[in-house]
This record gives structure tokens, sequence and C-alpha cells, in this order.
């Protein structure tokens, strides 16, 4: 799989989360300590019983039984056990029939970390239980009952999401990320993201930084850094191909932004 580098630590990219295209995946199992990594989809972790210590995006938080943690597209997360850990795993990609909830939980309430109660628990493991039951490799029916099912766990996540977690001002920026996720391979600028916010674009970058954690600029190259050296080593494309498909204006603008985020040449 890619690698890419964040914090000088070496990243996994992971382009999808099985060999054909699948609307989600879940799972429950007892995971080990993973490696910073990213992918291309959203993700949520539901800690069934231990705990551990999650890492998004260079920031700690311990997480415990009932806790989850929301991670969008793009973001590097590690996790450090430190007890055996029993997890629920929900991946998916967007899609229209969840496009509400996906607003709700990741953008407008950005890290604010969901927590179940010993009910709502049970009622989520259940409810993933069932599709697993349903269908073993995951394979979405075309009746729309696992559809449903899912849609009906996303539902738990957002009626418990601690809206107390962090401030408020977190949601403008993420919405921002949305709009930058759409649109980082075309020539998008701080100023264009900060209109389509209504904001100034001084206030806008100092929002962003301050609540993301790294400059418009850092995570805009970073964005397209990542997606370059996917298609380059999924995808067979050449250097030259892949820089203007992840939205650079030049090779040289390229190279220079893919050395500083990977520390090595595109080439290697």
């Amino acid at each position: 799989m890619p690698k890419v580098k964040i914090g000088g630590k070496e990243a996994v990219w992971i382009m999808d989360y099985s060999g054909k295209y699948k609307k989600y995946l879940v799972s429950r199992a007892f995971i080990p300590s993973c490696p910073v990594h990213c992918h291309s989809f959203f993700e949520i972790e539901i800690i069934l019983s231990g705990k551990m210590v999650s890492v998004t995006n260079g920031k700690d938080m311990v997480l415990k039984k009932g806790d989850a943690i929301c991670l969008l597209p793009g973001d590097f997360h590690e996790v450090k056990v430190e007890e055996g850990t029993e997890i629920l795993n929900m991946s998916f990609h967007d899609s229209p029939e969840n496009k509400s909830a996906i607003d709700r939980i990741f953008y407008d309430n950005y890290q604010k970390t969901p927590h179940l109660s010993e009910k709502e628990l049970e009622n989520l493991a259940l409810i993933l239980g069932l599709i697993m039951d349903e269908y073993p490799e995951n394979d979405n029916d075309e009746n729309g009952y696992t559809d449903s099912l899912f849609n009906a766990a996303l539902r738990i996540i957002e009626r418990n999401l601690d809206l107390n977690h962090v401030p408020q001002d977190n949601s403008t920026p993420i919405k921002a990320i949305r709009y930058i996720q759409n649109h980082f391979r075309e020539n998008i600028s701080l100023e264009e993201v900060a209109a389509h916010m209504e904001l100034s674009p001084q206030y806008f970058c100092s929002l962003f930084h301050r609540s993301i954690g790294i400059t418009f600029r850092q995570y805009l190259e970073n964005l397209r850094v990542t997606y370059a050296q996917n298609i380059i080593k999924a995808a067979g494309m050449s250097c030259t191909s892949a820089c203007y498909e992840a939205g650079f204006n030049s090779y040289s603008a390229f190279l220079r932004a893919f050395k500083r985020v990977t520390g090595s040449s595109p080439n290697k």
C-alpha cells in the first residue's frame, strides 16, 4: 500500500477497504496497536471493551467502553492499545442516503466524541451483528435490508454525540474540509474557500489553523501529495500525469511538495 509521512512518521494510505467497491463494511474484532495510516473512506470505531489511545492528526484521545472515534477521509490515525480492546468498526463511502448523518457526525461536530450508554452499545452491536450474520462477506444487498440497518446504526452514533466535547467553532473549518476534499484537484485557493464559507481570508486562515492544527496550505498540499502518491503506486500512473491529476499547476511545484510531505522523490 502507498505510504506518506506526517509529523515525521510513515503512514499507510488505504485506498479502499476491499478489493471491489462496497458502500460499507462492518466488523467486530479484538484489535492490536495499529501504526499511522489514512484512507479514502469514512470510519467509525466504537469501543466494546478495553481501552486505547487514538491519535488522530497528531492529537491523542483516550477511549474506553462506549466511546467512539469518527474519522474523515484523509485523517491520519494511529491506535495504541493499552488493554485488550474489542471494537465495532463501520467503514463506508459517502452516499445520498447517509449524507445528512455524515454532515451531522463528521462535519458539524468534528472531533466530538460520541459516547454510547450500555443499552445503546447493545443496540448498535445487535444491528451491526445482523448485517454481518445476513451478509458475512459484506456484499450489499439489492433489496435495501442492510442499507436500512446501516443507516439505523449511523442514527445511534448521531444521537449520542457529546456536544460539549470541543468548542463549536470547529464546525466552520470542517465544513471547509468537505469543500476542499471535493475540489482539491482543481485550482482552488484560500481566498476561494474563505469566500465559500463567507469569511474573510485572514479570519478563515487563522480559524482553520487553530481548529485543525495545520495551515490551509499544508492541509491542501498533504491531500494532493497523498492522492498523487496513491494513483502513482496503485494505478500505475506516471508522475507527470499524477502531478496534474492531483491539482498541482506545475511539475516543479509537485516535486517540491512531494519532497516536503514524504521526504523523497516520487520516482523512488
